[in-house]
């Protein structure tokens, strides 16, 4: 023995470059995820720990200690139920995790904390936490939202940086703007497409797929998933198909147990084949329920999809199985959509009263949620929808008062979830298109001033929107449709030259669109509209050559949209007034031969 002390003790620390992620999974999961996603693409997949996977009882302390012990800075995610009745208490309990975590985190001199609240949620107040947490709150807190999702990780990741030294890989930046690009363009799709809420949030939930491929794979082989993404932006869906391509062709040659993941790849293939190819959506949703028989979702994508294909009988048949599913599963929210699928289906084949009944139903089952959980989001949303479509079976069976009240309900929800989250533009979105709805019931009503004064309301929240991002084409679509509901309000008025004047801003907007992108038909037929709607108001101020004019420009666009599709039914209808109002405006003319033609 020489006396030396060769003891662990004396042995040089081993670096810490651990990344923790605390949070609970009935509170932000998604946003948990999405999280974890981005520090793994910034810093090495290696890096970060999150618990996704169930640790069995008497091993979780001993594997959380251990990823605190490696990390050098925990991330603990506060959403909106992070401190609610149900949680808060849980913080006290001795064999509560997030309570385990914090407290080992807050009793680690070399860990820096970084709380990151999601969701709209504020940092939870002091007499909410026991004692011993109150020490968290003297931590710097960063908003992670939505809207502003790309400079808000930009922040949280240099602040990661800051205290961790270690870089942000160099191909963050274009990757943050190729998903962001590829969101806001499946939010114009929707649009052009109509597809409904549940299909835009799986097109979402494909995109966030792709993030976690990125996350998953070495920065080295991320070239191919940012292509994908680039294309996704552009509306090419092709190369973005092909990833998911391989992974179901991956694990459709594992074992059985792999289902799941081939399944998921086919619903992702099926959410892109909807902007493009219906057939092929059917075709990988049913692949879906193959793969994995008793998963509601996929039933639930199918019938939609179906329901877009005009196969009515297969949406029911469908949609039907899916509601059994989700029910013997205990999802409320799977049961609550596929009902809103079958109310939809009615919608479609004129079964007005069924329809009712569905969107009925589905709205039980939202209504008793949102009363369990007032702060989540997702459970409001899908009260104001539910409202929303109710109003809309109202105003198509003529009852104007119910259709109203069902709208002004839809508002106060929406406007309620606006103030929660001022910055979130989607609110504000929704609420605008909400006053259309009640300015369209006016209308009907005859509440002519009414209907002007909502209309402007609508026409305000656009305005703002469209200037906050000029580039974005949604939001000066809107702004288009608002120009042109005041221009309808003030021909009711009897108002010529304030219509003119308000048609004409709508015309502009969409000529502008159209330039942008004259492969677009959604642009190019709401600028044939616009020229339409401007001859029906030139010719009632008796403005005949000007009128003439502007019907030859809407029907030039309406033939050649017919014509690149004449199977589509919209563009023949189109064509249809087009020609109808040309008949008009010959007759003023008193050129009764060339009308009759």
């Amino acid at each position: 023995m020489t006396g030396e002390d060769n003891s662990p003790r004396n042995a040089p620390a081993t670096p810490r470059h651990g990344l923790f992620i605390s949070y609970r999974r009935d509170d932000a999961r998604g946003a948990s995820g999405r999280l974890y996603d981005w520090l793994r693409i910034a810093f090495g997949r290696e890096k970060v720990f999150r618990d996704v996977a169930s640790i069995g009882p008497g091993k979780w302390r001993q594997r959380i200690d251990q990823a605190l012990a490696d990390s050098i800075v925990c991330l603990p995610v506060i959403g909106p139920r992070w401190c609610d009745s149900h949680n808060g208490p849980r913080l006290a309990q001795d064999g509560d995790m997030v309570r385990h975590e914090l407290l080992t985190a807050l009793a680690d001199q070399d860990l820096t904390l970084i709380p990151t609240l999601v969701e709209g949620a504020a940092v939870p107040p002091q007499n909410k936490l026991p004692a011993e947490l109150h020490a968290l709150l003297e931590w710097n807190a960063f908003p992670l939202s939505e809207q502003g999702w790309d400079d808000d990780i930009r922040r949280l990741l240099a602040a990661v940086t800051e205290c961790s030294g270690q870089p942000v890989a160099g191909d963050v930046d274009t990757l943050l703007i190729r998903v962001r690009e590829a969101e806001a363009r499946m939010r114009q799709l929707e649009q052009e497409k109509h597809l409904q809420a549940d299909q835009l949030h799986a097109l979402t939930e494909t995109i966030t797929a792709l993030t976690r491929q990125m996350a998953e794979n070495p920065a080295s082989q991320r070239a191919d998933l940012a292509r994908a993404l680039a294309d996704l932006a552009r509306g090419d869906t092709k190369a973005a198909e092909a990833e998911f391509e391989k992974v179901l062709d991956e694990y459709s040659a594992a074992a059985e147990d792999a289902a799941h993941e081939a399944a998921e790849a086919a619903r992702h293939i099926a959410n892109l084949a909807l902007l493009d190819d219906i057939d092929k959506a059917v075709r990988y949703y049913r692949r879906a329920c193959q793969l994995e028989p008793g998963h509601s979702e996929s039933w639930r994508l199918l019938g939609l999809a179906c329901l877009t294909a005009g196969d009515t009988g297969a949406a029911r048949e469908t949609l039907s199985r899916a509601i059994q599913l989700a029910r013997d599963a205990g999802d409320t929210w799977g049961e609550a959509a596929s009902l809103d699928g079958l109310g939809d289906v009615a919608t479609q084949i004129g079964s007005l009263a069924e329809a009712k009944d569905h969107y009925t139903d589905a709205m039980k089952i939202v209504t008793a949620r949102s009363e369990c959980e007032p702060g989540n989001v997702l459970w409001q949303r899908g009260l104001s929808i539910s409202h929303e479509k109710i109003g809309n079976v109202f105003l198509t069976q003529g009852n104007a008062p119910e259709a109203l009240a069902a709208f002004r309900k839809c508002l106060l929800i929406r406007e309620a979830l606006a103030s929660r989250d001022p910055a979130n533009t989607g609110w504000q979105r929704e609420i605008s298109v909400t006053y259309d709805r009640i300015g369209e019931v006016l209308m009907a009503q005859g509440d002519l001033p009414e209907a002007l004064a909502v209309f402007g309301k609508s026409l305000a929240i656009r305005e703002a929107l469209a200037t906050r991002d000029t580039a974005n084409k949604l939001w000066q679509r809107d702004l288009s449709v608002s120009h042109d509901w005041i221009g309808d309000v003030l021909v009711a008025k009897g108002d010529g030259p304030g219509a003119l004047a308000a048609l004409r801003k709508s015309l502009a907007i969409r000529e502008a669109l159209a330039f942008r992108d004259s492969a677009n038909a959604k642009w190019q037929s709401d600028l044939s509209i616009s020229h339409i709607k401007i001859c029906e108001v030139l010719l009632i101020t008796q403005d005949k050559r000007g009128a003439l004019t502007a019907c030859h420009k809407g029907l030039a666009i309406a033939e050649r949209l017919a014509d690149r599709d004449p199977d589509n039914a919209d563009w023949q209808r189109c064509l249809s007034i087009s020609h109808n109002k040309l008949g008009e405006v010959l007759v003023a003319q008193g050129d009764f031969l060339r009308a009759l033609v």
